[in-house]
């Protein structure tokens, strides 16, 4: 769907703001500490009612307020989220029915990039697997049951490990033996796919021409155990070991991917501006798995989209969301500079005391 309009009140610094939405490219810019990633914040809760800079959604509400909201207009839909002290809600108001996140998820499907995820490379595995399980919800009709599955069945062993419940830990055991090859399988065909996707992709050859390093980067998957042994007989090898730290040391829990440039890792050659410029078309990447899949177009936000790339690199990433005709919502410190036929829709934020403001 293509947003037109969003609003929002009581939201960190906001009283009230509102934003008349292009489809193509919209920019935020303002100072540090004046409230754009807070704008891009609500937008993000607006769209998944969840936070991509806290797990307490309750911080988000203004300073003594009861409630925060945001209203998301869309070409054909108006959704209105909810958050208060102890809820997330939100509600369809053409017929003022709630809406599941996950059909929310499925309506506004969105890609973030935030300030923190431009290290990709060396991101946490935890961080990894998030993204890998983010595609997969999207492009894998079961995974999210599958998923809710393995969540139990870890959950249930980490309890087990914990109490010395030597006997009940072989139930689940063989749980997590049964379910595994599902899991790795749908990992390591989305592995192939991405490797593919990122040497066969025509839209990304924008970037060639001044980051020709990136035709050489390809993806590696670990399972989180050693796939020639299997995970039934590390299980069994660890079977001790794991009573003695109270916590597993193999499983579909340690899953990650290793991000390779030729044969090394990407991480200890690549500079900070060539491994943002990567962590952005990853980002990306994920955009697309999503819009083949269900040819919805994401929204894409990006926060500080200036920061440790250089004038070129902006311009090629503009360049990139323009081709693929992206509704994107971007902010920077700086007036971005733009070529006239990318036609930003730009908003300018400002603070004065402890209250944000935004105009055209």
């Amino acid at each position: 769907m293509i947003i037109q309009n969003i609003k929002i009140q009581n939201i960190r610094s906001y009283e009230f703001a509102e934003l008349p939405i292009n489809k193509g490219i919209n920019a935020i810019y303002g100072n540090n500490g004046s409230g754009k990633t807070s704008l891009l914040e609500a937008i993000y809760f607006g769209l998944s009612l969840k936070s991509f800079r806290t797990s307490k959604t309750e911080q988000i509400i203004r300073n003594n307020e009861l409630k925060g909201e945001i209203l998301i207009t869309s070409n054909n839909k108006t959704i209105r989220a909810i958050k208060n002290k102890t809820s997330s809600t939100a509600i369809d108001e053409n017929n003022e029915k709630k809406i599941a996140r996950k059909e929310l998820l499925m309506l506004f499907p969105t890609c973030v990039i935030e300030n923190k995820e431009f290290s990709f490379t060396d991101a946490q595995p935890d961080y990894k697997r998030r993204y890998l399980n983010k595609i997969l919800f999207y492009v894998e009709q079961d995974f999210d049951n599958l998923y809710e599955k393995f969540t139990k069945i870890h959950k249930q062993r980490l309890f087990c490990l914990k109490n010395g419940k030597k006997n009940e830990i072989l139930i689940w055991n063989k749980a997590l033996i049964e379910i595994e090859p599902k899991i790795t399988a749908l990992n390591k065909t989305l592995i192939d796919d991405l490797n593919n996707f990122f040497t066969s992709n025509s839209n990304l050859s924008v970037f060639f021409g001044k980051n020709d390093w990136l035709k050489s980067i390809n993806f590696k998957y670990n399972p989180g155990f050693d796939y020639e042994i299997g995970l039934e007989e590390h299980l069994n090898n660890n079977f001790e070991k794991e009573f003695v730290i109270n916590k597993p040391l193999v499983g579909l829990h340690k899953r990650n991917f290793d991000i390779l440039l030729d044969r090394d890792h990407a991480s200890s050659i690549l500079s900070r501006g060539q491994q943002k410029v990567l962590s952005c078309i990853l980002h990306l990447l994920s955009k697309e798995f999503i819009e083949k899949s269900h040819k919805i177009k994401p929204i894409v936000l990006i926060d500080d989209i200036c920061s440790e790339l250089d004038k070129e690199n902006q311009y090629l990433m503009l360049k990139y969301l323009n081709n693929m005709s992206t509704q994107a919502i971007l902010t920077s410190i700086e007036k971005i500079a733009l070529d006239p036929k990318f036609n930003v829709n730009l908003f300018h934020v400002e603070q004065k005391g402890d209250i944000s403001n935004v105009k055209r």
